[in-house]
């Protein structure tokens, strides 16, 4: 499992290429706004 900041920018990186599930979570109860970028490098 890892984790990024949901107030600044942050990159996550993973050794292997595996599926992955994302989860984004609001423990605030308030509305965010924002964008999420996933890309990946066919060469894994």
């Amino acid at each position: 499992m890892k984790f990024t900041s949901s107030v600044s920018a942050g990159t996550v990186k993973f050794k292997t290429s595996k599926t992955r599930k994302i989860w984004l979570r609001n423990f605030s109860g308030e509305r965010w706004t924002g964008s999420v970028t996933f890309t990946w490098d066919s060469r894994d």
